[in-house]
């Protein structure tokens, strides 16, 4: 409507000007007189005052709109006003380990900044729910219930568990994507609040799972791209993705574009991505998926690298030997909660103790009576040790020993087991539990769970 009146008046001013008016009007006798029959700032009637005026405000309304949504601000009120009913759940896992881990956690994040030297992250008590509408009916998704962990400079954290447990949740609240509900996440020194997000993403670089590299662009100048958009400097650019191109291997490929990568150049590019930004805090959500094994020794050594620079990681994986070889601490998740945490040698020894036990048994056809033979075995196996049958196949018995034994206790008893039964049993072995079998235990405690909780 402003441009229409303003347009209106501008054409009538012309032909002003120009002497183009009709005598015969009376409503053109002044501008007949050589006079503007309008003002292009008065109000009234098909005057373009109010329509301009109204024009601005909405200008004012709109951009003041946007920078609260650029800035996070729509985003946090929204989010508050969605979950004001939200209630704290009760926690289902109570390790010794988690519990103190959130009081150091609490107890840090009250200390000034100077105080935190040690501390590259700390998350408190983050909770992130999820309200969505379905079917005119409020429905809630508490994907991540109370998590609380630090992580020192030079560290490399690991967290595990399985899809849905909440892993990615986690990051994602980390890196500002999205608002936690509850909770505080502070990074170098950094709150992650709307007042110093952009200090705070200064100290922390990402490896997303997908979607973290612009495909159109060659390998060397996305790694280019990042390093200016830092603020590197143009010969310390050159010099940082020559370095990290060789590193990761990718010699070959630097100079085509990434949309013709492989899955497994891919992760190996987006690793070396965040690691060569130098922040002091990075993450990578699973960075060796589908990756094969010669190029995920690679991407450890890239790992590697960055601790060497005493930068602290923080990565999710499936890999459970990925996680042995580079972690110093391992969290596993389940549920949304924190379930174990601590070195991958303390979660064997305190949630899995114990030995596994496989027993191969000879063919069933050098055996005389196969069946009865085979059950007295397993009697004597369960007289002999306070154990599980885990797995039982034709030719093997896998047992879980629940009792702390030392090994050369372990072996007599198995030696003796063999002698008693020569014609059953050919060879056996025993190890100790690994960090997979512990991974395993959460795993089906968190599909018990679900399956309690779900509808009938």
């Amino acid at each position: 409507m402003a441009f229409y009146t303003g347009g209106s008046s501008a054409l009538s001013n012309a032909k002003c000007a120009m002497n183009l008016c009709n005598p015969a009007q009376p409503s053109n006798a002044t501008c007949c007189k050589h006079k503007n029959p309008s003002c292009y700032f008065c109000f009234g009637r098909d005057k373009p005052g109010s329509s301009m005026l109204i024009l601005l405000v909405q200008t004012f309304i709109y951009m003041f709109l946007v920078l609260l949504t650029q800035h996070g601000y729509l985003k946090q009120w929204w989010n508050k006003l969605l979950n004001l009913r939200y209630v704290r759940p009760l926690k289902r896992c109570n390790d010794e380990m988690v519990r103190a881990e959130e009081v150091y956690v609490s107890n840090a994040a009250a200390l000034p900044v100077a105080a935190q030297a040690t501390n590259a992250l700390l998350v408190k008590d983050v909770h992130e729910n999820y309200v969505s509408l379905e079917s005119c009916r409020i429905k809630n998704c508490n994907a991540v219930k109370g998590v609380s962990f630090s992580i020192k400079k030079g560290e490399c954290f690991g967290v595990l568990g399985v899809n849905g447990a909440g892993k990615s949740s986690t990051f994602r609240t980390i890196t500002g994507e999205n608002l936690a509900t509850l909770g505080r996440v502070v990074a170098n020194g950094n709150f992650l609040t709307l007042c110093h997000r952009q200090r705070y993403f200064q100290a922390i670089a990402y490896c997303p799972q997908f979607y973290g590299l612009d495909e159109f662009l060659t390998g060397w100048d996305n790694l280019a791209l990042l390093l200016r958009l830092r603020g590197f400097s143009r010969d310390d650019v050159y010099n940082e993705v020559e370095t990290w191109i060789k590193v990761v291997g990718l010699e070959r490929y630097a100079k085509e574009r990434v949309n013709s990568y492989s899955g497994g150049c891919k992760r190996r590019l987006a690793a070396a991505a965040a690691l060569a930004q130098g922040a002091p805090v990075t993450l990578l959500d699973e960075p060796t998926a589908g990756v094969d094994v010669s190029a995920r020794r690679r991407v450890w050594s890239v790992l590697r690298r960055g601790l060497a620079q005493d930068r602290a990681i923080i990565i999710t994986s499936h890999s459970l030997n990925e996680m042995e070889a580079l972690c110093n601490r391992v969290a596993i998740m389940s549920s949304g909660e924190l379930c174990a945490l601590g070195s991958p040698a303390e979660l064997r020894a305190k949630h899995a103790a114990g030995h596994v036990v496989r027993i191969k048994l000879r063919p069933t056809a050098h055996v005389g009576d196969s069946a009865e033979t085979r059950e007295k075995l397993k009697r004597d196996i369960h007289n002999q040790f306070n154990c599980t049958l885990k797995d039982e196949h034709k030719t093997m018995l896998h047992y879980h020993i629940n009792e702390r034994m030392t090994n050369s206790d372990l072996f007599k008893a198995l030696e003796s087991l063999k002698a008693a039964h020569p014609n059953l049993i050919e060879d056996y072995s025993a190890t100790e539990t690994t960090l997979e079998e512990v991974f395993l235990s959460f795993a089906r405690d968190s599909q018990k769970n679900s399956n309690k909780n779900a509808p009938l």
